[in-house]
């Protein structure tokens, strides 16, 4: 007569806790994930810009010392720095940079007078979202006095304008503007403010009175 000897057999699957478990450990994961991710592009979008803002420093130095002053029509004035940029801040069929409360546009004449010493560089066109306001570009403002307790030459002086990804980024060029009142003051900072989540640049251009 022949035996047959049955193991028991273990029930096979997870149970509920164990389940929480794997879950809890797949979102921890895919969290740390988006985080490091978002990180990285953080810093290439970032080091793009500076690049960028770099490039376009360097040909606004080049003109003045090639020419002994700026480009006509930079007096006084804004203009965006480049092309390819969004057309929806005014809703306009036409190229729009700065703030979506505050739309400049690019002159096709600066950008002929700047072509005579250098290629235009490109310039990272997606746009980045503030507390309130969204931002493109980047642009060249000569609106407001360096600090208004200087001679008047210091009035209408070019700067440069641009924003980072993320609060307290070091814009890299110097000298860093901060606002005073009635205008700009050079500053040994390495940024110029925090902009609802970004942070902004303002960068002085080289003096032309001392060419």
């Amino acid at each position: 007569m022949y035996y047959i000897h049955m193991n028991k057999v273990g029930k096979l699957g997870f149970t509920i806790v164990e389940l929480l478990i794997v879950i809890v450990v797949i979102a921890v994961l895919a969290a740390v994930t988006v985080v490091a991710y978002n990180g990285i592009k953080q810093r290439a979008d970032n080091t793009a810009r500076i690049a960028a803002a770099k490039d376009w420093y360097k040909i606004w130095q080049t003109y003045l010392t090639q020419n002994g002053q700026y480009p006509t029509g930079t007096n006084n004035n804004h203009h965006c720095l480049g092309t390819g940029y969004a057309t929806d801040f005014d809703g306009n069929a036409d190229e729009d940079c700065y703030m979506s409360n505050n739309v400049k546009h690019p002159t096709a004449t600066l950008h002929t007078a700047l072509r005579t010493v250098a290629s235009l560089p490109s310039y990272p066109v997606a746009k980045q979202t503030a507390a309130t306001n969204t931002v493109a570009g980047i642009s060249m403002r000569s609106h407001d006095h360096l600090d208004p307790s200087t001679p008047q030459e210091k009035q209408y002086y070019r700067m440069l304008h641009y924003w980072l990804t993320g609060n307290n980024q070091d814009c890299v060029l110097r000298p860093v503007a901060q606002a005073v009142t009635g205008g700009w003051t050079a500053s040994s900072a390495s940024f110029t403010a925090n902009d609802g989540g970004l942070t902004r640049c303002v960068i002085l251009l080289p003096d032309p009175t001392g060419v």
